[in-house]
């Protein structure tokens, strides 16, 4: 009988060769894979981080530039525990939390499918012009809300809000 009609399968050696082979090739993809889902952790962090920011800047900025009884402040009083009694901008100086959804002033909440926990911190800065350097009053305000992902970055954003009149 023929030789070569007798063999029906690999040898050991084919088989190691197929072996290492098929290794590499896996070893080869894993690194980019793995560097895909890195890249996708940290992009879901950042604009977690961002729809955080917005929703904190909105809510800011929205109220209204002096307390009540017409005083300017550059923080809560003693009794506003929470942002829920905050009257005015100057309210938010200072103001931290910790937060793993978008959550309004009433304290309503909206899952936002994150996982970790996000540190948001607030600082408002009162100037006497758009340019002007920090004042202890004035008629423009810089709101800063800075964002802190559970990988340890940071996402910031400004906003100018002044408290001129606006005349019809």
């Amino acid at each position: 009988m023929n030789r070569s009609a007798c063999r029906r399968g690999f040898t050991l050696v084919e088989s190691m060769i197929a072996a290492t082979i098929l290794g590499a090739a896996i070893v080869g993809t894993m690194g980019p894979l793995l560097a895909s889902t890195h890249q996708t952790q940290a992009m879901w962090e950042n604009s977690t981080s961002l729809a955080l920011a917005r929703e904190l800047l909105e809510e800011v900025a929205a109220m209204p530039y002096l307390d009540p009884d017409g005083t300017q402040r550059a923080g809560p009083r003693a009794n506003q525990t929470t942002r829920q009694q905050y009257t005015s901008i100057g309210d938010y100086n200072g103001y931290k939390d910790t937060t793993n959804a978008l959550a309004s002033m009433e304290g309503t909440t909206l899952n936002i499918g994150a996982e970790s926990t996000y540190t948001r911190g607030i600082s408002v800065q009162y100037m006497t012009s758009v340019s002007g350097s920090s004042s202890v009053s004035g008629d423009y305000a810089l709101v800063t809300v800075t964002v802190t992902t559970p990988s340890g970055t940071s996402v910031t954003l400004s906003r100018m809000v002044t408290r001129q009149k606006m005349e019809f």
